[in-house]
């Protein structure tokens, strides 16, 4: 493992430690964070537990000057993020990357008792939330033993403290859950930090706490493979298409029928070319999270995306989005407006879509580049440009 106690660790290692917190902001904004909560939390108890008889003096350099070498980690790495985008990216874009404080708007699409793990169904927990509620648990009674226990102390001090370096994860999500989370979802997909600290936790305990945590374990292990195992609780809800790039993709019946109708309806917006018409590239911009209809077109159907993939998230339109959307109509490109069957056809104003919140001299413009809708099935409803071309995709809530 890269990290050791700061009292054991030198510039190199510290430099080391910096450089891989620094590489977490190329996989998302934000997530060193965490990580970093919990390189203190762990340098300050490994200290607390193995130099309690060191000068307070002497604790506090060893550790700024470790925190010092971490940061200038950090720093040169984030320095070389920062050089590569503002070097290839255009300057607004470059921004965007740089500090993209939109996206909090972006979780108002999320309903409010989304915002939170919640009981759904005793299959739903044991296959998505027992490993969160047992990684806190074992979290917890690690932490308990350290500041209750002389023996349990004891046992890391033998080992230099090193065994310190697992509590890093517990500490990072439970900063991440407190402060980053945004939304139910990343509760579970930060889960592989209480994986790690719990696969590690059983190895500090007797053998009969590690039967009893990996038989746990177990009936989640069932919920997950047994749509594997056995088709017919899932066939029940979903149905078998097969796309054009050969899969065999799983979905809701009407999901299919509404993707099938979409194509098909896409299709006899421009008949002379609708191939080449629809390959140009598809905008996803949607109010709601992103739904299984367009999923489908985009992953499943070749629709590529024509411009950047801003709008997948709503909450926030920027200039540069503007300028894209009036630029791909103007080339003869339909919007396609997906909503509930119950809304009936919408106006032509697309202000009034409950999409997003359009400046009025954009809808203006834009509106006034669309023919009539024509409706696919119903509840997806097509407006031609003036001009064919290819499609952007508005998803209603």
């Amino acid at each position: 493992a890269v990290w050791q106690p700061p009292f054991r660790r030198r510039f190199g290692r510290n430099l080391s430690i910096g450089i891989l917190l620094g590489l977490m902001q190329f996989v998302r904004f934000g997530a060193i964070a965490g990580p970093m909560i919990g390189l203190v939390a762990a340098d300050l108890l490994s200290t607390y537990v193995c130099q309690r008889s060191v000068r307070l003096r002497a604790i506090a350099r060893t550790i700024g000057l470790s925190a010092a070498a971490v940061l200038l980690g950090i720093a040169a790495v984030e320095s070389g993020l920062l050089l590569q985008v503002f070097v290839t990216l255009p300057r607004d874009v470059a921004k965007d990357v740089a500090w993209p404080h939109y996206m909090l708007h972006s979780f108002d699409a999320y309903a409010a008792v989304d915002r939170y793990p919640r009981w759904l169904s005793l299959n739903y927990f044991l296959g998505n939330q027992l490993t969160p509620v047992l990684g806190t648990l074992c979290f917890a009674a690690f932490m308990a033993a350290q500041l209750f226990s002389k023996r349990a102390r004891y046992a890391c001090a033998v080992e230099h403290c090193t065994t310190y370096r697992f509590a890093i994860a517990g500490f990072a999500y439970g900063f991440n859950a407190v402060f980053f989370y945004k939304q139910v979802w990343h509760y579970y997909t930060g889960c592989w930090m209480l994986a790690i600290l719990v696969a590690t936790f059983m190895l500090l305990i007797r053998e009969r706490w590690q039967l009893l945590i990996a038989a746990a374990f177990l009936p989640g292990l069932f919920v997950t493979i047994r749509p594997l195992i056995s088709q017919r609780a899932f066939t029940s809800v979903n149905a078998a298409t097969n796309t054009p790039r050969g899969e065999l993709l799983w979905l809701p019946s009407d999901t299919i029928t509404r993707i099938q109708n979409l194509v098909a309806g896409l299709a006899d917006v421009n008949p002379s070319d609708a191939k080449a018409s629809m390959g140009r590239g598809v905008i996803i911009w949607c109010r709601g999270p992103v739904t299984g209809v367009v999923s489908g077109l985009y992953f499943f159907y070749l629709l590529p995306q024509a411009v950047r993939q801003s709008m997948i998230f709503p909450g926030w339109v920027r200039p540069r989005d503007l300028e894209q959307i009036e630029h791909a109509v103007s080339n003869g490109s339909p919007i396609i407006l997906l909503q509930e069957p119950n809304e009936g056809r919408p106006p032509k104003d697309i202000c009034q879509w409950r999409t997003s919140a359009f400046p009025k001299p954009f809808c203006r413009q834009i509106s006034n580049m669309l023919a009539d809708p024509i409706t696919a099935d119903g509840a997806s409803w097509i407006f031609p440009s003036l001009r064919a071309g290819r499609p952007v995709l508005i998803d209603s809530p």
